[in-house]
């Protein structure tokens, strides 16, 4: 056989088994793809999973029967609960962290640091992680509070971490936003923005979002931290992005809320609250809608695609509490310190509870049960 046509054999089976892998490649991102999108079970972390979506799958509490226990011993809890096993987490203002059993409200550890928590935590294997008003970011071990790893940055962390591919990302007052290590704490990049990071961030398809209240959303490489991009929103961002569907929907301190292309930070539409919006939005994959609360006292459902507002809900006082939805109902709080479930289709009110604080923190759907801070905390039923 000639020099010619071996040469010409070899580019054939090359060419074939390039496009071979490249098939492979397109089918095995186009599963990580769907997995990212929020097709999973509900993650013990803020807002359920790291597209921070909010959306549950639980029973939930569709009726109201009553308090099944209420806890105490936490000053005030603006901190979300997260569950594993059985078991609630939750930081509280009275700086500390506590495991608490879920079916009778007894505490199991207390680990206490030296500033307020409100930095909902997130768990991955045997550890829990949050942030404190202490500047420190811990890693517990989950069986007895006792510290893995502690990390110290130079101002409050109010951010709640998301656990994504073995590293642990947030947010911190001192401007930036931190990648650890999961295991070992080891800082492996940090990013400098313009003000305050409060948000939480969000992850899909190896990025992570996160705004800061210098008015812009960045979107970052998970693994080397570099600058994909960065849209400038006009205002202040306090509130948790969340991804759905490849498109990123954020609210700001001048009461617009956003949708944003996921590839190229470009603004697909924009909707006006009439004040400023600290509540995170929830998805309802279901029926395309999402909710987000705002300071101009509404709850508001909008169309995913288009931005129309489908219908709002007045309560007696901001809210702050970002929505949860489980089974065709929203829950979340208001600062009138009533907890309201509402039909996720009409916005028509299912039942309140009277709580006696301003509620801002988020409800966690669990079974059929329902756990949300105030001054204590309380698990419904």
């Amino acid at each position: 056989m000639s020099t010619r046509k071996n040469k010409s054999i070899i580019r054939r089976s090359e060419s074939r088994e390039l496009t071979e892998v490249s098939h492979f490649l397109e089918v095995t991102n186009k599963l990580l793809e769907k997995f990212d999108d929020g097709i999973r079970d509900t993650q013990p972390m803020f807002r359920g999973n790291c597209e921070r979506t909010g959306e549950y799958h639980d029973s939930g509490v569709s009726e109201l029967h009553g308090v099944r226990w209420k806890f105490h011993q936490l000053s005030t809890v603006n901190a979300s609960a997260v569950v594993r096993d059985g078991i609630i987490y939750v930081g509280s203002d009275s700086k500390a962290f506590h495991a608490i059993d879920l079916e009778t409200g007894i505490r199991i550890w207390k680990f206490k640091t030296l500033g307020e928590v409100r930095s909902t935590a997130a768990i991955h294997k045997n550890k829990v992680y949050f942030g404190s008003f202490d500047k420190h970011m811990y890693a517990l071990n989950i069986s007895n509070g006792a510290p893995a790893w502690t990390f110290k940055t130079r101002d409050w962390i109010f951010s709640s971490p998301l656990v994504y591919r073995e590293k642990v990302y947030f947010g911190g007052m001192d401007k930036r936003v931190y990648a650890l290590d999961a295991f070992s704490g080891h800082k492996e990049w940090e990013f400098k923005t313009g003000k305050w990071v409060i948000a939480s961030p969000a992850a899909f398809y190896n990025r992570i979002i996160i705004g800061s209240r210098d008015g812009n959303l960045y979107a970052f490489d998970a693994d080397g931290g570099e600058l994909v991009w960065k849209t400038d929103l006009g205002s202040g961002i306090h509130a948790t992005t969340v991804i759905h569907k490849r498109t990123v929907y954020a609210g700001t301190l001048n009461g617009s809320f956003y949708a944003i292309d996921f590839d190229t930070g470009t603004i697909k539409w924009q909707f006006a609250a009439k004040e400023a919006i600290f509540s995170s939005a929830a998805v309802n994959s279901k029926d395309n809608l999402l909710y987000f609360g705002s300071k101009d006292h509404h709850l508001y459902c909008l169309d995913m695609n288009s931005g129309e507002q489908q219908w709002k809900f007045l309560t007696k006082w901001s809210v702050h509490s970002s929505p949860v939805v489980s089974q065709g109902v929203v829950y979340f709080g208001s600062d009138d310190g009533h907890l309201y479930a509402l039909d996720a289709l009409s916005g028509n009110m299912l039942w309140k509870h009277r709580m006696g604080y301003p509620i801002r923190s988020t409800p966690l759907i669990h079974t059929s049960n329902l756990v949300i801070g105030e001054a204590s905390l309380f698990c419904l039923y």
